[in-house]
């Protein structure tokens, strides 16, 4: 009798991201843009539902998709959390500031928001390079603990002053910017170097799947409110990235 394996467990967590994605995409119904907020952190719920899915089958599997031995390896963990909270970071603050400065408050068009947010994306594409540099001579601790700070006082700006002119915001998206480009590259490293032999390609994967979730519940809950309060969200999810990254730095 063939071992029993959570394929099916996979499958069935892919298409509640899908729902996900879809609830985030629709857009706001007839009855009103409230409505349409009271309804996105919905899309939050598959994906919730799909992690404890896949929790469930992995441990009642004979050859789970997520091997053991890999979560238990030291930095794995609090790797996969901090990428799921930068996620959730880029894709909240992308979704909530594409409405502000769209709304009442700055009065942008769709072009002028897009070249707003080059602030933004030019640190995200360009970063890297200097990144695998600083990794390259000091290990990839330093700029993962440095980007997550960035990314813990962007959002800071606007959530103490929802209503600042635009320069305040336009700092906000070039530190989270840097901070994504600091993060996510030496998070790989960390991942992929800490896991046993032989599982550095599942430890890669699930590093996306985990970062593909916390976008989903970024955009659903930042989604959901309005004005400081999303990008206050924001500042607890980096703050608690940025203290679980130095515990584990600790114990390791």
């Amino acid at each position: 009798m063939p071992a029993r394996t959570s394929c099916s467990g996979s499958n069935c967590i892919e298409r509640l991201t899908q729902f996900s994605a879809v609830v985030v995409a629709t857009p706001d119904d007839p009855q009103g843009e409230l409505h349409g907020r009271a309804a996105q952190p919905l899309a939050a719920v598959p994906a919730v539902i799909g992690a404890l899915l896949f929790v469930h089958w992995e441990r009642r599997a004979e050859t789970p998709a997520v091997p053991q031995a890999l979560l238990r390896a030291p930095g794995v963990v609090a790797g996969l959390a901090v990428g799921a909270a930068v996620n959730l970071v880029l894709a909240g603050v992308l979704f909530t500031t594409t409405s502000l400065l769209q709304g009442a408050a700055h009065h942008l068009t769709p072009l002028q928001a897009g070249l707003a947010f080059l602030r933004l994306t030019l640190p995200t594409a360009a970063g890297p390079v200097f990144t695998a540099r600083i990794v390259a001579a000091r290990g990839p601790w330093l700029p993962v603990l440095i980007g997550l700070v960035l990314l813990t006082v962007g959002p800071a700006l606007p959530a103490a002053w929802p209503t600042a002119s635009y320069p305040v915001l336009a700092a906000a998206l070039f530190l989270i910017g840097t901070g994504v480009s600091l993060t996510l590259p030496a998070l790989v490293t960390v991942v992929v170097a800490a896991a046993p032999p032989g599982t550095a390609g599942t430890a890669s994967g699930l590093l996306n799947a985990v970062r593909h979730t916390g976008a989903t519940v970024g955009v659903a809950v930042m989604g959901a409110l309005t004005g400081g309060s999303a990008f206050l969200c924001a500042v607890l999810a980096a703050g608690v990235a940025t203290l679980l990254w130095v515990i584990s730095r600790r114990r390791g």
